[in-house]
């Protein structure tokens, strides 16, 4: 699928370029996870922006299949007021695994949303969970720490300033948007 978007990137991009096309975040998500995979620099960069910046990453593997799963999530029962654990299904928009001069793997959750996105219930309190869940699952690259990011044009994130603040940390569009092009559209930045 990624090598599917990388051969027509010339093409997908003239579109957005013309005004005649809005990229949807599934799109964001493949052209991302296309750069991650294709482009140390953008890579490096990125890695630069979580807590992981100087640990000397290399690409390991990305999943930009929206990647799904059963986790535990702490609650409170209304009932008795008792807290409880129950498990819950979710996805991370984009898994990035990178490995550090260590050789130890470090999972990036990324959450994508565009300009006019919402979070669904939960959403951003769920992203840490699933993935302190995920550690060493090799189903999800085996990764033995994590970061989570949310990644959104800045006029989402000042709309969704307390849950945005849940994410380990903030990249914004218009900052991807210097090295994707695709992500400049997105932003309404174009």
């Amino acid at each position: 699928m990624l090598t599917r978007y990388a051969g027509s990137r010339r093409r997908f991009q003239a579109l957005c370029d013309t005004g005649r096309f809005m990229a949807t975040e599934k799109e964001l998500d493949r052209a991302l996870a296309v750069e991650l995979e294709t482009n140390p620099e953008f890579m490096e960069w990125l890695i630069s922006q979580t807590k992981f910046s100087g640990c000397g990453a290399t690409f390991h593997s990305c999943h930009a299949n929206h990647p799904w799963g059963a986790h535990p999530f702490p609650g409170v029962d209304p009932a008795t007021g008792e807290s409880i654990t129950t498990k819950r299904q979710s996805e991370t928009d984009v898994l990035v695994v990178v490995s550090g001069q260590s050789g130890r793997l470090l999972g990036i959750h990324i959450e994508n949303k565009v300009g006019a996105g919402k979070f669904t219930d939960l959403q951003p309190e769920m992203y840490a969970h699933r993935a302190a869940h995920w550690i060493g699952n090799p189903r999800y690259g085996g990764y033995a720490d994590f970061e989570t990011v949310l990644l959104a044009p800045e006029a989402f994130r000042q709309r969704n300033a307390v849950q945005a603040a849940l994410f380990g940390c903030f990249i914004s569009h218009e900052a991807v948007g210097q090295h994707i092009p695709l992500f400049r559209q997105a932003s309404g930045t174009a």
